[in-house]
């Protein structure tokens, strides 16, 4: 974390090979984030253009370079909130699943977790999902997720809290009580 600060600062100051630098360390955790939020690899790809935009109109306002993680899940937070509100309030399809399964040949049980996981993630409201993507892929508190969502961190850890319930239950469902 000492050097994403030091780049921080350098790509505060200017610098955009620091900012480039910053961008290849988060890059994978961004893209993961957004996927599972709007579950189009397309979108993703999309979504995470757009907050590495905004990002570099707005590194010279970051005030505390150590926070530059969350200052830049903050921004892809609001981009993928964005493209919910205007695109996404439907259930996802396994067609839209941005993986091709084809046959049981090859297809092992990481896969099949991982779609199991895929779904029923894509059956949680729009703010279970950004809030648990939040938790679990971002690494977030409920009081950092709370500042980057603008709520009550005691609704947030509700929220967390129900969403997390549903998932356990629903992939315990799933797998036959072995989780």
């Amino acid at each position: 974390m000492a050097e994403e600060a030091l780049l921080a600062a350098k790509a505060r100051d200017g610098d955009m090979g620091a900012f480039g630098e910053l961008y290849s360390i988060v890059y994978k955790d961004l893209y993961k984030y957004a996927l599972y939020s709007l579950r189009n690899p397309d979108e993703a790809e999309d979504a995470v253009s757009d907050c590495i935009s905004e990002a570099i109109k707005g590194i010279k306002g970051l005030r505390d370079e150590s926070l530059f993680r969350k200052w830049i899940f903050t921004i892809l937070y609001r981009t993928v909130k964005k493209r919910f509100k205007a695109r996404y309030n439907s259930a996802v399809s396994i067609e839209s699943f941005p993986f091709e399964i084809t046959g049981d040949e090859g297809f092992d049980e990481g896969l099949a977790e991982a779609v199991s996981v895929y779904s029923e993630l894509s059956k949680l409201s729009a703010d279970e999902r950004q809030i648990v993507l939040l938790s679990v892929v971002g690494g977030y508190s409920g009081l950092e997720i709370a500042q980057m969502a603008k709520m009550p961190h005691g609704t947030v850890r509700s929220k967390l809290s129900r969403a997390l319930a549903k998932l356990r239950g629903a992939l315990s469902d799933d797998t036959g009580g072995k989780n």
